[in-house]
């Protein structure tokens, strides 16, 4: 049966603050006129991008807007390979258009074609990132100096691409970004103009509102660009998870060269050195006696295989009916890219089985034999044989699904299950950055999904062919959950039970939970176990019972379940963290030459982040009937420490550092027996020592620069990513 995998696919990441936003804007009667969510979107794009921003309707009037703001008259440069609003705007300005040549590796304006263009009559240059990716944009920086001409860059696709570190929306006189349904960042319709400019920037905030110079009078003919609260609050929606965006679309594209790089008469967009596409849209270009069949054909095989795909731009703006008038040079190597250019499907709801779908469908209708690497998956395989395929026949658990993969424990964990040869896929929000799995992107054995777990669409396509699940995801830590008490229960219970449900209805044979030893709160000096009373004193601990509640029922023989009350984790790992109780001694100690401690009576139980992830592993590995429907401590009994003791160890292996007494106040105070788990063959095989003297050595490499940077503590990156 055919899919339906769509070339895009808009999302709403947090519907139920999409629903509270617009019901607040209903409930104030401010729904236009530059709101309050306008203004906060206005103000997160222009940090984010660092050039001051404006949303504006969309990114037609935006164009038109500047050209007009610059009070032009004349021609413009401009590429006729691209959207016909760019030229549409050059036209409702009231200026020309001069259609210039495309460079065939890049797809974006050539710079020698434009300064060979360039007249007396040429009052401006307005070039495209095109599907992204950034142009030449130092060449035609010093073009439009050289002839004293404002440059403007067309944006509409390159929201997140970089061009020599720096972002997109930070060159040329102007930059103008589309936040259309499809576009990377997204309000449904609008669009962004980003300038240094003052002058422009001025008129541009004037323009957009009728020209209005105050409450009574208009300066000049203006009109009505303004962008609505509703796209606003659409936006934020979307900006919240606009690094999670721009990483999994650059994924998407790494997943397509993978399998498509060696198929004859194919080739892709050059991005040049020193740039970074988002990768919008990934195209490829079809040399038709090379792969035997033409662009229109391939086209048609995918579609009906359930596969949209784009013959875009098709046709090139200076071969409408509109534009034929202006159409002055011969422009072959346009012509040439509009007649072979085929973009696929791109957008974060992807996975690498839709990739590997889609490149099976185009390989097989290439006519000519492939060279495909023996050191790559094969695209010929029954589809039973691929990597995330159906469910092995065995008992064997090989593929496992990893909520929360590019956490502190996740990420090593991920590390350690490719290792001994187990196929990965993690599903994360990426709230902290992709960099922490960066080793394994071109592993093969790996798959990498961008999204939450309180997302059913989401988590239904990340369950296909998986054996096990460890969910580790959720609010983690007892600050980041008091924040918001609601949020909290719906991405740590709610989402818990979707996963939970879903796994089963996915046949899931096997699922570990993340819990904590924090649920004992305080035992008043009692040593406890599985079986002890529970007494959680925090949001956190609370949720993680309240999971524990909802997982340990569904055992059963076709569904193993086991929950692992971790101890409090430490020691280094790819994505840091220095708010855990050994890590936050250790990072002050070599920071700050202190290590201040709260009372120092509380006993604690410990565990290294290595044997953490060993933990979840000797869980997949473990026979089925002595682990299902059980609770487990993990840690160890040597590591039950006191809060003081515990400084006092760090101060002796870093004794530049002095302990300091806080009277904050700490009333978890836990003691942990370990027995059943070491019991079943598993035991901790680090020490704090170990743990102290690696987080240490991250200061020694410069792997940590400053301890104090947000992305170390989850509490001060929640409270920016939520905008509390």
């Amino acid at each position: 049966m055919a899919k339906d995998i769509k070339l895009v696919q808009p999302k709403i990441h947090d519907f139920e603050l999409f629903v509270q936003r617009a019901r607040s804007a209903f409930d104030t009667g401010y729904l236009t006129n530059n709101g309050p969510f306008t203004q906060q979107l206005e103000k997160e794009i222009t940090h984010f991008l660092g050039t001051p921003s404006l949303t504006v309707v969309n990114g037609t009037l935006g164009l038109e807007l500047v050209l007009r703001g610059l009070n032009l008259k004349g021609k413009v440069i401009v590429p006729s390979f691209t959207y016909v609003a760019t030229a549409h705007a050059i036209a409702l300005a009231g200026l020309e258009p001069l259609f210039v040549d495309i460079d065939p590796e890049t797809l974006t304006l050539d710079p020698e074609k434009v300064a060979a263009a360039i007249t007396p009559d040429t009052c401006a240059i307005v070039a495209v990132h095109v599907f992204g990716n950034p142009c030449a944009i130092d060449q035609l920086i010093e073009i439009a100096h050289q002839h004293h001409l404002p440059l403007l860059f067309d944006a509409a696709h390159a929201f997140g691409s970089l061009y020599k570190g720096k972002r997109i929306g930070q060159f040329g006189t102007a930059e103008i970004f589309s936040t259309h349904a499809c576009k990377t960042l997204i309000s449904a319709e609008g669009g962004l103009v980003s300038t240094f400019n003052t002058a422009l920037f001025s008129y541009v905030q004037r323009a957009r509102n009728f020209g209005f110079m105050n409450s009574e009078e208009t300066e000049f003919v203006g009109t009505n660009a303004k962008m609505s609260e509703l796209h606003a609050i659409v936006g934020l929606d979307s900006f919240a998870c606009i690094r999670q965006s721009v990483a999994k679309q650059q994924e998407i594209a790494s997943w397509y060269f993978r399998y498509l790089k060696n198929i004859p008469g194919l080739r892709f967009q050059k991005i040049e050195a020193g740039a970074e596409s988002n990768y919008f849209n990934f195209s490829i270009i079809i040399d038709q006696n090379e792969f035997g069949i033409d662009r229109n054909k391939l086209s048609e095989i995918l579609t009906a295989a359930g596969v949209q795909s784009r013959k875009y731009f098709y046709r090139p703006i200076h071969q409408h009916q509109a534009y034929q008038k202006y159409s002055l040079f011969s422009l072959p190597h346009t012509e040439s890219i509009a007649s072979n250019i085929l973009c696929l499907p791109m957008h974060t709801g992807l996975t690498i089985d839709d990739v590997e779908y889609i490149s099976t469908i185009i390989q097989k209708s290439c006519h000519r034999k492939s060279s495909v690497s023996t050191t790559q998956p094969s695209l010929l395989v029954p589809k039973s044989n691929s990597l995330w395929a159906n469910h092995l026949s065995n008992h064997t658990i090989r593929r496992v699904l990893v909520t929360g993969g590019a956490g502190y424990v996740g990420c090593v964990l991920v590390k350690k299950l490719l290792e001994k040869g187990f196929q990965v896929r993690v599903l994360d929000k990426l709230i902290f950055g992709k960099e922490p799995l960066s080793d394994f992107s071109v592993n093969p054995y790996f798959d990498l999904q961008i999204g939450a777990v309180e997302d059913k669409y989401t988590v239904e396509k990340c369950l296909q062919g998986v054996d096990a699940v460890i969910h580790l995801a959720g609010l983690s830590n007892d600050p980041s959950c008091e924040i918001n008490q609601d949020l909290t229960r719906k991405e740590n219970v709610e989402a818990t039970r979707i996963i939970i449900n879903l796994a089963k209805a996915s046949g899931v044979r096997r699922f570990i939970y993340a819990s904590s030893c924090s649920v004992y709160g305080f035992t008043e000096g009692a040593v406890v176990t599985e079986e002890s009373q529970i007494n959680p004193l925090t949001a956190y601990a609370k949720s993680k019972i309240d999971c524990e509640k909802i997982i340990l029922p569904e055992a059963r023989d076709d569904l193993v379940v086991a929950v692992l009350r971790k101890a409090t984790i430490y020691g280094p790992s790819p994505r840091m963290r220095f708010d855990l109780v050994i890590n936050t001694m250790t990072g002050t100690a070599r920071g700050e030459n202190r290590i201040t401690i709260n009372g120092g009576e509380q006993w604690r139980p410990f565990l290294h982040v290595e044997d953490a992830a060993d933990a979840y592993i000797f869980m997949l590995e473990s026979e089925a009937k002595k682990i299902n429907g059980q609770v487990f401590n993990v840690g160890s009994n040597e590591q039950n420490v006191k809060i003081a003791d515990l400084a006092y160890n760090v101060a002796k292996l870093i004794p530049t550092a002095k302990v300091e007494q806080s009277l904050s106040p700490d009333n978890r105070s836990y003691r942990v027996n370990f027995d059943k788990i070491n019991a079943l063959g598993w035991k901790a095989t680090k020490t704090i020592d170990e743990g102290i003297l690696g987080v240490a050595e991250m200061f020694n490499d410069g792997r940590v620069k400053d301890f104090r940077d947000l992305n170390y503590f989850n509490i001060k990156r929640m409270i920016t990513y939520l905008n509390v």
